[in-house]
């Protein structure tokens, strides 16, 4: 127990004077011995930055959203002025419009004027039901013309029942819009034009018409053998 101990104390001072002449040096103190069980700590490891995912999912870096590429929907209000139409006649209502009127609104590029706020409002919820009475034609691919309404003429056949949703078709009372030379008649403006422009060649033998070299004319008679 005698020579443990001295063994002890010799290797404990032999060691102090090892760490004290390292660290004279400017050398790192030699580490103690650990004990038995116990585990070393190790520093903190740093958190590698990974690049930002795209939406595949695949790692790859993120691009910055350019907001001013993106495509904008063209506004059919407003917008450069392409046609006054300078018309004197409330379309909606009718009445005539003061020379200094100032209640006016433009649509496609054509500007239209109003007697009055309540008639623009009514303008501006369903434009095309009062095209006829500014001359106007809306065409199948959305495109609004400028025409003469003496170059319409009523269809051959006035179907009593509307062909796109079947209601009663009452000629004198004007739901009509003009189309390729036509007067196309309507039960309502709740739908029927824009059923109507979305397929007109489905409807066109209901108001006696047909397509021939790229004009539409009356539907021609099956001459009986």
């Amino acid at each position: 127990m005698k020579y443990a101990l001295a063994f002890i104390t010799s290797f404990t001072l032999l060691l102090g004077i090892t760490t004290y002449a390292r660290v004279q040096a400017g050398e790192p103190p030699v580490a103690e011995p650990q004990a038995h069980g116990e585990k070393k700590e190790e520093p903190p490891k740093k958190e590698e930055k990974k690049p930002a995912e795209d939406h595949s999912g695949h790692g790859k870096p993120a691009e910055a959203k350019d907001e001013t590429k993106e495509e904008k929907k063209d506004d059919p209000w407003g917008g450069e002025v392409k046609v006054d139409l300078k018309n004197t006649k409330d379309p909606v209502s009718g009445a005539e419009i003061a020379e200094d009127g100032k209640i006016e609104a433009v649509y496609k590029g054509f500007r239209v004027r109003f007697a009055d706020e309540k008639s623009l409002k009514k303008f501006k919820r369903r434009p095309v039901e009062f095209f006829v009475p500014l001359e106007l034609e809306l065409t199948a691919e959305g495109e609004v013309k400028q025409v003469k309404a003496a170059d319409f003429k009523d269809p051959p056949i006035i179907p009593a029942k509307c062909p796109m949703m079947g209601g009663d078709i009452v000629a004198e009372d004007g739901v009509y819009m003009f189309h390729r030379g036509w007067r196309i008649y309507f039960c309502c403006w709740n739908g029927c034009w824009s059923d109507f422009l979305k397929e007109p060649t489905k409807y066109y033998a209901e108001y006696g018409l047909q397509e021939k070299d790229g004009k539409l004319v009356p539907l021609e008679e099956k001459k009986n053998d």
